[in-house]
């Protein structure tokens, strides 16, 4: 899990889906898990505009091999803006995602 300074625009290219955990710091709606892929009949999204400041972890489902992804940000990014979730934060802040945030994050 991670988060940045800048609006990001996640696109899904190819391959098997990926799921994206969004936490949303401060929000009423403070979770949301995205699958991304090209199969739209499936309910997958090909794209999605990720606000700065929220924590977002991905993985291929369950099954998968590989998938190919890019990120578009404005402003560009910069090390310096980048921060790790700490898992025992992140668990006590959203704990209704618990299993998914143990999977994304280090112990």
């Amino acid at each position: 899990m991670h988060r940045l300074t800048s609006d990001m625009l996640y696109h899904f290219y190819t391959g098997d889906p990926v799921q994206m955990l969004i936490l949303y710091p401060g929000s009423h709606n403070p979770s949301e898990v995205l699958n991304f892929s090209n199969n739209l009949a499936a309910g997958g999204m090909p794209m999605k505009v990720i606000l700065r400041g929220c924590w977002l972890g991905s993985r291929l489902t369950p099954g998968g091999e590989y998938a190919l992804m890019g990120v578009s940000m404005a402003p560009a990014f910069y090390y310096e803006d980048f921060k790790l979730g700490n898992r025992p934060t992140l668990l006590q802040q959203f704990p209704n995602q618990a299993s998914l945030i143990t999977a994304l994050t280090k112990a």
